[in-house]
């Protein structure tokens, strides 16, 4: 089925997004917000701060619950921090809502039309750097917008000219869904380095031969193939220290399954330094068509 002009202007413009989502808990902006400036600088995008007030969820070193203060305390720490960001030139607003932290980040990334959602790994930045809390497990499941996840002790991205100029993409299935992928090579003017599974030379000609046939949007911009025998977060991390690639994109259907995705992602965060995008395919597939949500996106946008 041939895909729509609004459907690959979605899908365009998730590489360079106008506005960015940056999910929140308070107690991991000392480690959110330098890398969301970067990514701002490097799309030339506007900046949405939201934190979701969770009925009865006590903030922390408070004795009871008082949704009122919590509100206002959170309303005065985000608009601190976006004063300081507009400072430096980047468009940036803050939002607080009362609901689940689920519900409330979704409401504002349609309302938004954002093209990308930055989260934390964990809440507090003293917390083990590799796990994902149940929270970045909830939002990195019910996202279809690429999703960044920072952790605690990250490394600064490369802003604004700086920008990422080596790409890894681990596949192990056919990688048509490498959308993403080709158009942050073409923005950022970087390298792609595809790891795919499978040594033998029937395994590269299959992968090599697909994309030339079958993705005429995908992995055809001069990648460079690095061949590995069992996929696994140690050997990512790996390839990516040696080739001092600058980001790694995950994406589900060409890692075969979420879950294993959502592995490969939690043994990333403690060995991997750099930044880490999971594309919107990532999730699994909802009742309806995977491409409803784009449609959304594209139709805000436009």
């Amino acid at each position: 089925m041939s895909t729509s002009a609004e459907e690959l202007f979605a899908q365009s413009s998730f590489a360079a997004p106008d506005c960015i989502v940056v999910a929140t808990a308070l107690t991991d902006l000392e480690y959110l917000t330098p890398a969301a400036i970067a990514q701002a600088q490097a799309a030339h995008a506007e900046l949405i701060f939201v934190h979701a007030v969770v009925p009865d969820e006590l903030p922390v070193k408070a004795t009871y619950y008082n949704p009122l203060k919590a509100d206002r305390d959170a309303r005065l720490t985000l608009e601190v921090l976006a004063r300081h960001i507009r400072a430096r030139g980047l468009a940036c607003t803050t939002i607080v809502r009362h609901g689940a932290v689920r519900d409330v980040v979704d409401e504002v990334v349609q309302e938004k039309a954002a093209g990308r959602l930055i989260l934390g790994n964990c809440s507090h930045a003293q917390e083990t750097a590799g796990r994902l809390g149940r929270t970045a497990r909830q939002l990195l499941s019910h996202q279809w917008i690429p999703v960044s996840c920072v952790r605690p002790g990250q490394g600064q991205p490369r802003a604004g000219n700086g920008a990422s100029r080596r790409v890894l993409y681990p596949v192990t299935g056919e990688p048509e869904h490498g959308r993403l992928v080709h158009d942050l090579v073409k923005y950022l003017h970087a390298e792609l380095l595809v790891l795919h599974e499978g040594r033998g030379e029937r395994d590269a000609t299959r992968i090599t031969g697909h994309c030339a046939v079958d993705c005429p949007l995908g992995l055809k911009p001069g990648a460079r193939w690095i061949a590995a025998d069992v996929m696994s977060g140690s050997l990512i991390a790996e390839i990516a220290q040696t080739e001092d690639a600058d980001l790694i994109v995950l994406d589900g259907p060409s890692l075969f399954d979420p879950e294993r995705t959502l592995g490969l992602l939690e043994d990333l965060l403690s060995r991997y330094d750099g930044e880490i995008l999971i594309a919107q395919s990532l999730m699994p597939k909802r009742a309806g068509s995977s491409l409803s949500a784009l449609r959304i996106v594209a139709s805000a946008a436009l």
